[in-house]
């Protein structure tokens, strides 16, 4: 069974003191209270007390929009990872490119992630994504499977069809040679 809240109950004590740690600003020293320069009332202020739950709300905005900006920033810094390195596309004629460096004084080889523009003059190049790469060589995939089925059922129509013409050639060739015998 809870208590009920009252002024001097141990939860009205412990939220009281949290506020004041919250909000206040200050300290107190031999039953004064003092207030830094950062705006802090003293506790004993009644607009102090009857403002703190719209403090509370506001320090609670202002640390959700700090915490925001954080992760926005953190997506942003994740987003640039998850590029092919070296690896362009052209929107608008489709052109791929993969640009790497070469650095003759020392043999270093690596990506090239330099901004590029499309060798046929269409604009910048934009670069190619983690998920477009891994779908692009789904797709090669699948078209390669298909054509390989396609080929297979050609080849075995062509097998039918020949086999069935020189079996009947050969049974042909068989039954002239049977009846030249005969005569």
């Amino acid at each position: 069974m809870t208590q009920p809240l009252t002024e001097n109950s141990p939860a009205a004590v412990l939220f009281e003191n949290a506020l004041r740690a919250a909000f206040n600003d200050g300290w107190t020293q031999g039953g004064r209270e003092y207030t830094t320069n950062r705006g802090g009332l003293p506790w004993s202020d009644s607009v102090t007390k009857r403002d703190a739950p719209a403090r509370l709300a506001a320090e609670h905005e202002r640390l959700v929009a700090e915490r925001t900006a954080e992760l926005e920033a953190r997506v942003k810094a994740l987003e640039d990872q998850v590029y092919v390195p070296g690896v362009w596309k052209c929107d608008a004629c489709g052109c791929g490119l993969v640009s790497t460096f070469i650095d003759a004084t020392n043999g270093n080889m690596g990506p090239n992630n330099r901004e590029e523009t499309c060798p046929n003059n269409c604009g910048p190049m934009r670069r190619k994504t983690e998920r477009e790469a891994g779908n692009e060589l789904v797709d090669v995939c699948e078209n390669a499977d298909a054509r390989i089925r396609r080929l297979e059922e050609a080849l075995s129509e062509i097998q039918t069809i020949t086999t069935g013409t020189f079996a009947s050639r050969v049974n042909e060739i068989a039954r002239a040679t049977l009846e030249n015998r005969d005569e």
